[in-house]
């Protein structure tokens, strides 16, 4: 730990009007904790735990103190202890995502094993994901919650969150794909399997998902979407005449007959048809 890593976190005890001797005290043994915390390079949370506490004590206002406390517990194997300091620590710190995010994840730690907390580890995740927008963890961790609570529309949330922060994750896309599908969510689902089919070489299950969906796109008039699922269909289909059929029919309907008459040539150098001609 360095010198400003290690003023960030003894900030919060500097300000607790403290008599200075406790204020030193407090200071040592935080660090002391946090040296033998696994996080903080240590194997021996139990010591942590030991520390933490003495400084709580010492510091009762410090969020910081409740949170290293929690974290120490929850390495010591103490998971069910540690939602006290944890919950201590956003009470006096709402603000404080590492906080936020630390309880959220401890909730859903324990979702695992007792589905009464289902409510609880949703809001939690739903606090964090405020503070955090970020953090990619904190969202998919919702997106399984809300799946689990039957809550479809904050699951699509969660997994379009994940998967415009992480692209390459394509569970992700496909369970927005899902969600948008079942809820009737145009946008979400283009987004999603036009995710999944950008990829080099995507899953022919996601390709039969495209064409479906610029399918639909046509049916319900959405031309220019359509005709961008069509153009990414034929980026992986350039043989396919009826792709390139099916792009001159958008472009003949907006009205742009030179273009369309290049998209028939296409089709029609590759698969000759009456209809074509």
């Amino acid at each position: 730990m360095n010198n400003r890593t290690a003023l960030r976190l003894l900030l919060p005890l500097l300000v607790l009007g403290l008599p200075l001797r406790s204020q030193e005290e407090a200071r040592t043994l935080f660090l002391q904790g946090r040296a033998l915390q696994r996080r903080g390079g240590g194997d021996d949370p139990k010591g942590a735990v030991a520390l933490f506490r003495k400084v709580v004590e010492l510091a009762p206002a410090s969020a910081e103190a409740h949170l290293r406390l929690s974290e120490a517990l929850l390495e010591w194997g103490a998971t069910d202890e540690a939602v006290a300091p944890a919950q201590r620590a956003v009470e006096l710190a709402p603000q404080n995502g590492e906080a936020r995010a630390h309880l959220a994840l401890l909730q859903h730690r324990r979702l695992q094993t007792n589905a009464t907390l289902l409510e609880a580890t949703r809001s939690a995740l739903d606090a964090a994901a405020v503070l955090l927008p970020q953090d990619v963890e904190i969202w998919a961790r919702l997106g399984e919650t809300c799946e689990q609570a039957k809550d479809e529309e904050g699951a699509l949330r969660a997994w379009l969150k994940v998967g415009r922060l992480r692209p390459q994750i394509t569970f992700a896309w496909e369970k927005a794909a899902f969600f948008a599908h079942k809820l009737e969510r145009p946008d979400g689902k283009r987004e999603a399997v036009m995710a999944l089919c950008s990829a080099k070489s995507p899953d022919s299950r996601h390709l039969r998902w495209l064409e479906d969906l610029a399918r639909e796109q046509l049916k319900a008039g959405f031309l220019g979407h359509a005709e961008d699922s069509f153009r990414l269909l034929a980026r992986h289909f350039p043989k396919e005449a009826s792709v390139w059929e099916n792009i001159a029919l958008v472009q003949l309907n907006t009205s742009r007959f030179e273009m369309a008459l290049e998209s028939l040539k296409q089709a029609e150098g590759l698969r000759p048809t009456p209809r074509i001609g």
